[in-house]
Protein backbone atom coordinates (compact mmCIF):
# COMPACT_ATOMS: atom_id res chain seq x y z
CA UNK A 1 0.00 0.00 0.00
CA UNK A 2 2.92 2.30 0.54
CA UNK A 3 4.81 1.83 -2.48
CA UNK A 4 0.70 2.96 -4.14
CA UNK A 5 0.39 5.62 -1.80
CA UNK A 6 3.66 7.30 -2.79
CA UNK A 7 2.91 7.17 -6.47
CA UNK A 8 -0.68 8.49 -6.16
CA UNK A 9 1.19 11.54 -3.76
CA UNK A 10 4.18 11.85 -6.49
CA UNK A 11 1.07 12.51 -9.53
CA UNK A 12 -1.37 13.93 -6.76
CA UNK A 13 -3.90 11.24 -8.01
CA UNK A 14 -7.64 11.09 -6.34
CA UNK A 15 -8.51 7.59 -5.16
CA UNK A 16 -12.39 6.44 -5.60
CA UNK A 17 -14.37 3.98 -3.88
CA UNK A 18 -14.98 1.57 -6.70
CA UNK A 19 -17.51 -0.76 -4.89
CA UNK A 20 -17.85 -3.24 -8.08
CA UNK A 21 -14.13 -4.22 -7.36
CA UNK A 22 -14.13 -4.03 -3.20
CA UNK A 23 -11.41 -1.81 -3.31
CA UNK A 24 -10.25 1.44 -4.25
CA UNK A 25 -8.56 2.76 -7.76
CA UNK A 26 -6.54 5.89 -8.78
CA UNK A 27 -5.94 5.97 -12.92
CA UNK A 28 -3.60 8.24 -14.58
CA UNK A 29 -1.60 8.36 -17.90
CA UNK A 30 1.65 8.51 -19.00
CA UNK A 31 3.60 9.08 -22.21
CA UNK A 32 6.54 6.25 -22.25
CA UNK A 33 9.19 6.20 -25.18
CA UNK A 34 8.02 3.18 -27.42
CA UNK A 35 9.98 0.60 -29.79
CA UNK A 36 11.94 3.31 -32.56
CA UNK A 37 9.02 3.36 -35.48
CA UNK A 38 9.39 4.96 -38.67
CA UNK A 39 12.70 6.08 -40.18
CA UNK A 40 12.94 9.92 -40.80
CA UNK A 41 16.17 12.21 -39.28
CA UNK A 42 19.82 11.08 -39.40
CA UNK A 43 23.19 11.94 -39.09
CA UNK A 44 25.14 12.55 -42.45
CA UNK A 45 27.71 10.28 -43.77
CA UNK A 46 31.04 12.12 -44.51
CA UNK A 47 32.25 11.81 -48.25
CA UNK A 48 35.10 8.79 -48.40
CA UNK A 49 38.45 9.93 -50.44
CA UNK A 50 37.28 7.52 -53.74
CA UNK A 51 33.98 9.74 -53.98
CA UNK A 52 36.39 12.83 -53.77
CA UNK A 53 38.68 11.59 -56.11
CA UNK A 54 35.91 10.46 -58.37
CA UNK A 55 34.11 13.40 -57.84
CA UNK A 56 37.29 15.60 -59.17
CA UNK A 57 37.72 13.17 -62.06
CA UNK A 58 34.22 13.36 -63.05
CA UNK A 59 34.86 17.42 -62.87
CA UNK A 60 37.40 16.99 -64.71
CA UNK A 61 36.05 15.48 -67.60
CA UNK A 62 33.18 17.82 -67.96
CA UNK A 63 35.19 20.97 -68.16
CA UNK A 64 37.04 19.04 -70.95
CA UNK A 65 34.17 18.12 -72.99
CA UNK A 66 32.24 21.31 -72.36
CA UNK A 67 35.73 23.52 -73.60
CA UNK A 68 35.79 20.90 -76.92
CA UNK A 69 32.21 21.54 -77.55
CA UNK A 70 32.40 25.57 -77.48
CA UNK A 71 35.92 25.71 -79.20
CA UNK A 72 37.65 26.92 -76.27
CA UNK A 73 39.97 23.75 -76.34
CA UNK A 74 42.92 23.63 -79.04
CA UNK A 75 46.00 21.24 -78.97
CA UNK A 76 48.19 24.37 -77.98
CA UNK A 77 45.84 25.44 -74.95
CA UNK A 78 47.48 23.72 -72.25
CA UNK A 79 45.46 21.50 -69.79
CA UNK A 80 45.54 23.14 -66.27
CA UNK A 81 46.63 20.73 -63.71
CA UNK A 82 44.18 19.00 -61.38
CA UNK A 83 45.46 20.39 -58.45
CA UNK A 84 44.46 23.50 -59.69
CA UNK A 85 40.93 23.02 -60.35
CA UNK A 86 38.64 24.49 -58.24
CA UNK A 87 36.38 21.47 -57.15
CA UNK A 88 32.72 22.54 -56.99
CA UNK A 89 31.03 21.78 -53.05
CA UNK A 90 30.83 18.20 -52.77
CA UNK A 91 26.87 17.33 -53.34
CA UNK A 92 24.75 16.01 -49.93
CA UNK A 93 25.84 13.65 -48.51
CA UNK A 94 24.31 10.09 -47.78
CA UNK A 95 21.95 10.54 -45.28
CA UNK A 96 21.62 6.99 -43.20
CA UNK A 97 18.16 6.72 -41.46
CA UNK A 98 17.84 6.77 -37.90
CA UNK A 99 14.93 5.66 -35.87
CA UNK A 100 12.76 8.21 -34.67
CA UNK A 101 11.29 7.11 -31.44
CA UNK A 102 7.51 8.12 -30.75
CA UNK A 103 5.56 8.57 -27.38
CA UNK A 104 2.79 5.77 -26.56
CA UNK A 105 0.06 7.06 -23.87
CA UNK A 106 -0.38 3.98 -21.07
CA UNK A 107 -3.12 3.73 -19.10
CA UNK A 108 -1.97 2.68 -15.29
CA UNK A 109 -5.01 1.83 -13.18
CA UNK A 110 -3.53 1.56 -9.43
CA UNK A 111 -5.57 -0.45 -6.93
CA UNK A 112 -5.86 -0.82 -3.12
CA UNK A 113 -8.37 -4.22 -2.35
CA UNK A 114 -10.84 -2.86 0.45
CA UNK A 115 -11.10 -6.71 1.62
CA UNK A 116 -8.64 -9.13 3.57
CA UNK A 117 -5.20 -9.49 2.27
CA UNK A 118 -6.13 -13.34 2.35
CA UNK A 119 -8.83 -12.89 -0.09
CA UNK A 120 -7.77 -10.21 -2.16
CA UNK A 121 -8.11 -12.02 -5.19
CA UNK A 122 -11.69 -11.39 -5.44
CA UNK A 123 -10.77 -7.56 -5.77
CA UNK A 124 -7.91 -8.19 -8.45
CA UNK A 125 -10.11 -10.28 -10.15
CA UNK A 126 -13.34 -8.26 -10.44
CA UNK A 127 -10.48 -5.49 -11.32
CA UNK A 128 -9.26 -7.68 -13.86
CA UNK A 129 -12.58 -8.43 -15.54
CA UNK A 130 -14.31 -4.88 -15.46
CA UNK A 131 -11.31 -3.01 -16.82
CA UNK A 132 -10.42 -5.41 -19.76
CA UNK A 133 -6.89 -5.78 -18.39
CA UNK A 134 -4.92 -8.69 -20.07
CA UNK A 135 -3.56 -11.34 -17.15
CA UNK A 136 0.26 -10.26 -18.21
CA UNK A 137 -0.31 -6.66 -17.31
CA UNK A 138 -1.21 -7.17 -14.14
CA UNK A 139 1.51 -6.24 -11.35
CA UNK A 140 0.84 -6.87 -8.06
CA UNK A 141 3.03 -5.44 -5.17
CA UNK A 142 3.78 -7.47 -2.19
CA UNK A 143 5.67 -7.77 1.08
CA UNK A 144 8.09 -10.78 1.60
CA UNK A 145 9.62 -12.26 4.38
CA UNK A 146 12.40 -14.12 2.24
CA UNK A 147 14.47 -10.80 1.37
CA UNK A 148 15.77 -8.38 4.39
CA UNK A 149 14.02 -5.10 4.52
CA UNK A 150 13.93 -2.47 1.74
CA UNK A 151 15.17 -5.35 -1.15
CA UNK A 152 12.98 -5.41 -3.74
CA UNK A 153 12.90 -8.09 -6.68
CA UNK A 154 10.57 -8.49 -9.82
CA UNK A 155 9.61 -12.09 -10.58
CA UNK A 156 7.13 -13.27 -13.40
CA UNK A 157 4.74 -16.02 -12.77
CA UNK A 158 5.46 -19.18 -10.71
CA UNK A 159 3.66 -20.24 -7.08
CA UNK A 160 2.64 -18.30 -4.22
CA UNK A 161 5.37 -19.16 -2.16
CA UNK A 162 3.32 -19.24 0.66
CA UNK A 163 1.98 -15.86 0.87
CA UNK A 164 -1.78 -16.17 1.14
CA UNK A 165 -2.39 -13.09 -0.69
CA UNK A 166 -0.57 -14.10 -4.11
CA UNK A 167 -2.44 -18.11 -3.59
CA UNK A 168 -6.08 -15.73 -3.68
CA UNK A 169 -5.19 -13.87 -6.60
CA UNK A 170 -3.99 -17.47 -8.35
CA UNK A 171 -6.64 -19.01 -7.63
CA UNK A 172 -9.51 -16.36 -8.70
CA UNK A 173 -7.22 -15.36 -11.49
CA UNK A 174 -7.42 -18.83 -12.46
CA UNK A 175 -3.58 -18.53 -13.43
CA UNK A 176 0.39 -17.17 -11.77
CA UNK A 177 1.32 -15.62 -15.74
CA UNK A 178 1.10 -12.34 -13.98
CA UNK A 179 4.04 -10.15 -12.13
CA UNK A 180 4.71 -9.53 -8.45
CA UNK A 181 7.07 -6.76 -7.15
CA UNK A 182 8.42 -8.08 -4.37
CA UNK A 183 9.47 -5.75 -1.41
CA UNK A 184 11.34 -7.21 1.34
CA UNK A 185 10.43 -6.92 4.90
CA UNK A 186 12.54 -9.49 6.87
CA UNK A 187 12.09 -12.12 9.43
CA UNK A 188 11.41 -12.15 13.03
CA UNK A 189 14.21 -12.29 15.31
CA UNK A 190 12.75 -15.57 17.23
CA UNK A 191 13.84 -18.06 15.11
CA UNK A 192 9.97 -19.31 15.05
CA UNK A 193 7.69 -19.97 12.32
CA UNK A 194 4.41 -20.66 14.11
CA UNK A 195 1.23 -18.79 12.48
CA UNK A 196 0.84 -16.55 15.11
CA UNK A 197 4.74 -15.27 15.04
CA UNK A 198 4.26 -14.94 11.49
CA UNK A 199 0.82 -12.87 11.40
CA UNK A 200 1.73 -10.54 14.50
CA UNK A 201 4.98 -10.10 12.68
CA UNK A 202 3.38 -9.49 9.02
CA UNK A 203 0.77 -7.39 10.41
CA UNK A 204 3.00 -5.15 12.72
CA UNK A 205 4.10 -1.80 11.95
CA UNK A 206 7.34 -0.63 10.93
CA UNK A 207 9.68 0.95 13.31
CA UNK A 208 11.04 4.87 12.83
CA UNK A 209 14.18 3.49 11.81
CA UNK A 210 12.57 0.43 9.02
CA UNK A 211 9.83 3.21 7.92
CA UNK A 212 12.91 5.58 7.17
CA UNK A 213 14.50 3.02 5.19
CA UNK A 214 11.40 2.12 3.41
CA UNK A 215 10.65 5.58 2.67
CA UNK A 216 14.32 6.97 1.63
CA UNK A 217 15.29 4.44 -0.48
CA UNK A 218 12.92 1.23 -1.62
CA UNK A 219 10.15 3.48 -2.28
CA UNK A 220 12.84 6.51 -4.08
CA UNK A 221 13.97 3.12 -5.98
CA UNK A 222 10.48 2.59 -7.22
CA UNK A 223 9.68 5.84 -8.02
CA UNK A 224 12.78 6.36 -10.20
CA UNK A 225 12.11 2.90 -12.13
CA UNK A 226 8.32 4.34 -12.72
CA UNK A 227 6.65 3.85 -14.83
CA UNK A 228 8.98 1.25 -16.58
CA UNK A 229 7.99 -1.22 -13.41
CA UNK A 230 4.32 -1.40 -14.38
CA UNK A 231 4.49 -1.68 -17.72
CA UNK A 232 4.82 -4.86 -19.54
CA UNK A 233 7.48 -5.73 -21.94
CA UNK A 234 5.55 -6.19 -24.97
CA UNK A 235 3.09 -3.97 -26.99
CA UNK A 236 0.31 -4.91 -25.09
CA UNK A 237 -1.13 -1.16 -24.33
CA UNK A 238 -3.64 -1.71 -21.20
Amino acid sequence: MMVLNAISHQHRLQWQDQRSVKGLTATLTESVVSKPSTLAHGKRRKETPAEREKRILDQLRAQIHSEFATGALNESAPLEPASSLQASPPPEPAVEPQPVVEPVRWEITLLKPRVLMNISGVSVAKAVAELGIPVENVLVIHDDMQRDLGKVALKHGGSANGHNGIKSIIDHLRTNAFRRLRIGIGRPLQDDRSRDLVSDFVLGKFTPAERETLENVTYQTCLQQWPGLFLPSDDNRT
